[in-house]
């Protein structure tokens, strides 16, 4: 997290979310009432607390049923965590393709070999995560 904002007028809330994304930031904004209902949507990511209003729930993206924010940092690293594994699982499945085309185009390879190979690497880049849940 590098910036929070606090004591934010209703009507200045969605004006600093939308500034922020323009200078290139993932936002994230935790609303709890009818007054945080447009930040609340543009943002990249919304959280409310149980027991908010039922509009703030509703939109919220994530809510957090302990009624306060103290697993928010935990929140950051499961989504950090799951960004990364899906980079390496996108890696994983990707990377036989150009070698498969240069097979097919240049080398005369067989198409059964071929269909193996990238099913192979589907399902180690799927592994990957199933591996990362558990």
């Amino acid at each position: 997290m590098d910036n929070y904002f606090y004591e934010v007028l209703p009507q200045d809330k969605a004006k600093i979310v939308e500034k922020l994304q323009q200078q290139g930031k993932s936002v994230c904004f935790i609303g709890d009432g009818v007054n945080d209902v447009v930040a609340m949507k543009k943002a990249n990511v919304s959280i409310s607390i149980r027991g908010e209003t039922s509009i703030a729930t509703d939109l919220a993206q994530v809510v957090f049923m302990d009624d306060n924010l103290s697993h928010l940092c935990q929140l950051f690293d499961i989504a950090n965590g799951l960004d990364s594994q899906l980079r390496k699982s996108l890696v994983i499945s990707l990377t036989p393709l150009p070698i498969n085309l240069i097979g097919i185009l240049f080398l005369d390879v067989d198409l059964v070999p071929i269909i193996v190979v990238n099913q192979i690497s589907f399902s180690t880049g799927i592994g990957k995560k199933i591996e990362h849940d558990n």
